[in-house]
């Protein structure tokens, strides 16, 4: 028994150390994902638009299938990039704004 309750004090411990050693984002991460969002939906973004090219201009079951394949990885990238983002909600960016400039 004594093990047990060992065993759980220094879990417990664990969880609560590591809690503490999570650090918060910074804006220097939020940009720097923003980069590598912005990188990886471009790259994917031409593929999508020489799949859809494909597809309008040689209308088959096969077009039809790459078109539809592509904008289901666009679709999942766009999720889990939305996912990721969350960690940074909250911050602000330069001058108190939520949400970047153009």
């Amino acid at each position: 028994m004594k093990m047990l309750l060992t065993a759980m004090m220094f879990f417990a411990f664990a969880m609560i150390l590591k809690a503490q050693t999570v650090n918060n984002p910074t804006l220097a991460d939020a940009e720097a994902f923003m980069k590598q969002a912005e990188s990886r939906l471009a790259e994917l973004s031409l593929v999508v638009n020489h799949a859809i090219w494909v597809q309008s201009n040689f209308i088959t079951f096969d077009t039809e299938a790459l078109a539809s394949d592509a904008l289901d990885r666009n679709t999942a990238l766009t999720t889990e990039l939305v996912e990721q983002a969350k960690r940074f909600d909250g911050l602000l960016y330069h001058g108190g704004q939520r949400h970047r400039e153009r």
